[in-house]
């Protein structure tokens, strides 16, 4: 009987290079993609900023640090729903991260010339079924 590797107890060094088949690259960005489609992006917040100190450098927002204090009472809380605030679930951000790291791999692979475009893979493969 083979012991049950958890693929999650390895992992890679910062610069090593690992090969997929390259339809799987695109079906991975369609899923990601998809999955970010699904996720909630806009909501209500149960507590209110009740201060923000925003730190620049050069006239650039580097970070908010925001001091939450939650509602008093139910009206305040209510009214906010007219001000839904955008969000990303950790779920959405996951997928956004898969999607600009494969989406990178993909445009490199464009511009060297290995990926090609669709109407050419087709006209190839016509040409090599005639071939046949």
């Amino acid at each position: 009987m083979t012991e049950q590797v958890n693929p999650f107890d390895y992992g890679y060094t910062q610069d090593q290079v690992v090969m997929i088949p390259a339809n799987d690259l695109l079906n991975i960005i369609a899923y990601a993609t998809k999955v970010k489609s699904t996720q909630p992006s806009v909501g209500v917040l149960y507590e209110y900023p009740e201060t923000v100190d925003n730190i620049y450098d050069d006239g650039v927002l580097k970070e908010s640090k925001v001091q939450w204090r939650p509602y008093e009472s139910g009206e305040p809380f209510f009214k906010s729903v007219n001000n839904p605030v955008k969000f990303a679930t950790d779920v959405a951000l996951m997928s956004e991260q898969i999607i600009y790291a494969l989406g990178m791999i993909h445009e490199q692979n464009i511009n060297n010339g290995t990926a090609k475009k669709l109407e050419d893979l087709a006209t190839n493969q016509e040409l090599d079924n005639i071939l046949k």
